[in-house]
This record gives structure tokens, C-alpha cells and sequence, in this order.
């Protein structure tokens, strides 16, 4: 059995893309760009094959104008914390 997290379809973060306004296969491609990765890598993280990492991550925020528990899909309870130099 492979190690780390179940594959699992990360559906949130094809919600918040589309919710910016970068909607269908070229919004994929658009965003991509703004957030300074590969499409590759953003259908990575939407289908559950790859995390982002904190870099993308707080660049993914900042390009759909959401937080990193939104991010991370993380409860509530539980939040990340970043600093502004990240």
C-alpha cells in the first residue's frame, strides 16, 4: 500500500477556481498562470494526486481571494498560520 494520503478528488479546490471566475479547461489554464504554476500541477492538486505545497498554496489564496483552511479544507477548529514573507 502506497504511503501519504489516500487519493481522494479534491473537488473544493475546482469549486473555488470556478468561483473566481476561472471556469472550464481554459480558466484552468488561466489560473495556472496567475497562480505561477504548471496546469499539470493545478489539475494535480484538484483531483487529489498532489497537495500544494505552502509556496502554492498561499499563492492559490491570494489568486481566488480565499484562506489557506479553505485551501487545505480544513475545519474551523484548526487553522494554518503563515507569515507575510511566505
Amino acid at each position: 500500500m502506497g504511503r501519504g494520503r489516500p487519493k481522494e478528488k479534491i473537488n473544493y479546490l475546482l469549486k473555488y477556481r470556478e468561483e473566481s471566475g476561472f471556469v472550464g479547461v481554459l480558466g484552468r489554464k488561466r489560473a495556472a498562470i496567475a497562480i505561477g504554476i504548471k496546469e499539470t500541477t493545478l489539475y494535480s492538486y484538484e483531483n487529489g494526486n498532489r497537495i500544494p505545497n505552502r509556496e502554492n498554496a498561499c499563492k492559490m489564496a491570494k489568486v481566488y481571494k480565499i484562506t489557506l483552511d479553505q485551501i487545505y479544507n480544513l475545519n474551523k477548529k484548526r487553522k494554518v498560520h503563515i507569515s507575510e514573507s511566505a
